[in-house]
């Protein structure tokens, strides 16, 4: 088994919308005054309107433990610093293929969230659900980013590309993905149910 380490200096950027006072659109943001905490909000598209289209469109898609948490953090030399997580996930199964990655492969998957002291300045970021905690078995759709280094992922979608399988027999799906037309508005199903359907959506 290969652990897969993503590099330290991503700000994720990619998906963040800052925001100040309860603005989170309009003029860009001024640096904060010294001291004053920062504040940032996790901010994801909505997800394709078919299982059809999400499964096309995520880089990798597996079923997988989350073995380790990580700590919270963030780029110390971003202006407007974002916390983040990096959590080790064990594929246990591929459901859509990319590149090396296989079961039995550890691979690092990168969060925003968190609260952190970053030298005496209060740092956080507000992700709109909950974060990967140790021993869930999940789904995963995941986005390859080159900015989060040569192997890193982000969960495509934010919330939604985070399906919870618990206790192994039951699936909690997230809301809007409840609402393409292959599942009906179910916001649980059993999980053989929706294995069977991911496994039908793979040409192979």
């Amino acid at each position: 088994m290969t652990l897969l380490r993503a590099d330290f200096a991503v700000a994720l950027m990619l998906s963040v919308s800052m925001f100040q006072s309860g603005q989170r659109h309009g003029p860009p943001i001024p640096p904060p005054a010294p001291g004053e905490p920062i504040r940032n909000q996790a901010d994801y598209p909505h997800p394709p309107p078919t299982l059809v289209e999400m499964f096309r469109t995520a880089d990798l898609i597996i079923v997988g433990r989350v073995e380790t948490v990580g700590t919270a953090t963030a780029d110390r030399t971003a202006t407007r610093p974002t916390v983040y997580r990096d959590h080790t996930v064990l594929i246990t199964e591929v459901l859509k293929p990319f590149e090396r990655f296989d079961v039995n492969a550890r691979i690092v998957v990168m969060q925003l969230g968190g609260t952190i002291d970053l030298d005496g300045r209060e740092v956080s970021t507000n992700y709109p659900a909950r974060l990967l905690e140790q021993d869930q078995n999940v789904v995963l759709f995941l986005s390859k980013d080159p900015r989060a280094g040569r192997v890193g992922f982000t969960v495509s979608w934010g919330q939604n590309g985070h399906i919870l399988l618990r206790d192994s027999a039951t699936a909690e799906i997230p809301l809007e993905v409840s609402k393409t037309p292959e599942l009906r508005g179910r916001v649980s199903l059993p999980v053989r149910e929706l294995l069977q359907t991911l496994r039908g959506l793979n040409p192979r």
